[in-house]
């Protein structure tokens, strides 16, 4: 893991703009909510 003063990132998460957002934002974050529980199945059933 690497590490900046504010934050800590795996590998993958240094990688460029989008992924870094998606490991900054959403990687590993808890779902609430049935909308949200729904588009992660659907966008996993999908890939």
């Amino acid at each position: 893991m690497s590490t900046s003063p504010d934050l800590s990132r795996c590998p993958w998460g240094e990688a460029p703009d989008d992924l870094r957002r998606y490991h900054d934002e959403e990687w590993g974050r808890p779902l609430r909510g049935d909308r949200a529980i729904f588009e992660r199945l659907s966008l996993e059933g999908f890939q």
